[in-house]
């Protein structure tokens, strides 16, 4: 039967080229969904000057998580729309893009802002792909450009009780129930350990990603006890169990983003279900 995943993000090498920056892939799904962490140099990124890079949408949901650094994007509400709102993404910024969701990167070389260092998670659920839209080409098929969704999680959210584990901080990111989405950041205490009735769950259906932020806690995945500390990543796939360790789960305190998708790679319609105890899975 198939286990959770842990990755060691900073062993792994640098796999791909991503909008002038490296990445590295953390995961691949069907229909082209693909997970990967991506570093930028200062100006490297995506320049809307720049031919065949202007504003542009994808047919798909996206969602990112600024790790570290800075990053500038120009938000459009409309193709006719020239220069856009500019956004600052820093260490915490949470966004889910919906599909039509117009951007596009940095403005003309003499814009105020300009690209800074950053380190990104960037989750497409689809093939990467770049549809262009502007005041020239305003596709006439489509006819919603919906706004962009940004949490500053760092700056603009507090730290409330965690409903489904006693003694556990989370803070909510993203709740799409007709979507079948959800994103918070959740943070164990040292000393915390897991209540014996959820100490060890799955979920039938959904896909849920954890990457560690800071800290580190200890997991056991077929019966072996597993240190992860801050640039893990986990990939806890459909029936798979996630287990805390017995005692303390954290000597130190640990912070991560958890990302779950209630059914498949993408947006499904329907419903994140509730975890079930690892004693109810069937094999």
């Amino acid at each position: 039967m198939e286990s959770m995943k842990l990755t060691d993000v900073n062993a792994m090498g640098w796999t791909a080229e991503m909008f002038g920056g490296r990445a590295k892939r953390l995961f691949d799904g069907p229909d082209g969904s693909h997970l990967d962490y991506v570093y930028f140099e200062a100006n490297a990124a995506w320049d809307r000057t720049d031919p065949g890079k202007g504003p542009h949408y994808h047919t798909y949901h996206e969602w990112a998580y600024c790790l570290s650094g800075h990053f500038v994007i120009y938000e459009f509400v409309h193709p006719r729309q020239v220069e856009g709102e500019l956004v600052h993404f820093r260490e915490g910024t949470f966004m889910s893009r919906p599909a039509y969701s117009l951007h596009a990167g940095q403005g003309h070389p003499r814009a105020a802002f300009r690209q800074g260092p950053c380190v990104l998670l960037n989750y497409e659920e689809g093939p990467s792909e770049v549809l262009l839209a502007g005041p020239d080409n305003v596709p006439p098929d489509v006819v919603d450009w919906p706004d962009n969704f940004i949490r500053q999680s760092a700056t603009s959210l507090e730290w409330e009780a965690d409903p489904d584990l006693d003694g556990v901080s989370m803070k909510w990111l993203r709740e799409d129930p007709i979507g079948g989405f959800r994103a918070k950041l959740r943070y164990v205490p040292g000393g915390w350990e897991a209540p014996q009735d959820k100490r060890a769950g799955f979920h039938g259906r959904a896909l849920r990603f954890a990457y560690v932020l800071a800290g580190g806690m200890a997991l056991v995945v077929d019966g072996e006890r597993r240190e992860v500390r801050a640039d893990w990543f986990i990939e806890q796939p459909p029936g798979t169990v996630w287990a805390w360790d017995r005692g303390a789960a954290s000597g130190t305190g640990c912070m991560w983003l958890e990302v779950t998708y209630a059914s498949g790679c993408a947006l499904s319609g329907e419903k994140v279900e509730d975890p079930q105890p690892a004693g109810a899975r069937a094999g």
